[in-house]
């Protein structure tokens, strides 16, 4: 259910959904944007860099990763950080019970 080569509509690549102009970025991270350590190493270097710009603010932060500085992205884009949240009190919650992909995997 994981596609690391998966690409967006505006081009962004993998799991972590990371715009080429990102590449090689951090080079300790690669360039190949369709590897999954190294897309997860990129997105964690881009949304560490924009929490730090932010003042520590999550939501701030997850919307300029989001590409939503100015909501002119998508007309909800201002919503990306509430569906971030949801999510990850999902798998949370799916963690905590054994359940879900994580859970199932060998």
């Amino acid at each position: 259910w994981l596609d690391p080569e998966i690409r967006s509509s505006v081009g962004a690549i993998g799991l972590m959904q990371i715009m080429p102009v990102h590449r090689g970025g951090w080079p300790e991270c690669g360039t190949d944007l369709e590897d999954i350590d190294q897309n997860i190493c990129h997105g964690a270097r881009i949304f560490a860099h924009y929490f730090e710009r932010s003042g520590a603010n999550i939501e701030r932060a997850l919307l300029r990763y989001n590409g939503c500085v100015n909501g002119t992205n998508t007309p909800n884009c201002h919503q990306y950080p509430y569906h971030v949240f949801a999510r990850a009190g999902r798998a949370s919650v799916l963690a905590w019970l054994g359940q879900g992909p994580v859970a199932a995997s060998p």
